[in-house]
């Protein structure tokens, strides 16, 4: 297991994914605390479904307007309140 820190492993991301894929456990820590653990996966047995439409950004289908805690957090995030 080998251990780096935020900024070490946004500097060498591409060279740590190699090693991950190799089988290597990377822990990214913080203030030289462990926040993450970055590991590979195994995808042998793991069923994928299609969506059962495509999925796009301009979705004309309207939504529900936000209730709530919901509608809360949005207009806090929209500088509404």
């Amino acid at each position: 297991m080998k251990d780096l820190s935020v900024s070490e492993f946004k500097a060498h991301l591409a060279a740590t994914l190699r090693e991950v894929r190799g089988g290597e456990t990377v822990v990214i820590t913080e203030h030289r605390k462990p926040v993450a653990e970055v590991r590979s996966i195994d995808l042998e047995g793991r069923v994928f479904e299609s969506a059962s439409r495509p999925f796009k950004l301009d979705d004309s289908r309207p939504s529900a307007p936000a209730t709530g805690l919901a509608a809360e957090l949005l207009d806090e995030d929209r500088g509404r309140i």
